[in-house]
């Protein structure tokens, strides 16, 4: 893979540009309900992590 045809190379990067392009442009509009999601999604994690630990202690682990 470390041989690759510029040609190929080019139009990889390309490809991989007008991607980054796209998501950058959708970025803008999917961004506050992407983050919205994730920060709900982290702080679930954060919650099903460490909450019954710290509550229930010992008493989950059978």
């Amino acid at each position: 893979m470390e041989h690759m045809e510029p040609d190929i190379r080019r139009r990889l990067d390309g490809l991989i540009l007008l991607v980054l392009a796209l998501f950058a442009f959708e970025g803008y509009q999917i961004a506050g309900l992407a983050g919205v999601f994730f920060a709900v999604l982290f702080a679930s994690g954060i919650v099903y992590v460490f909450i019954p630990s710290a509550t229930l202690g010992p008493v989950t682990r059978e």
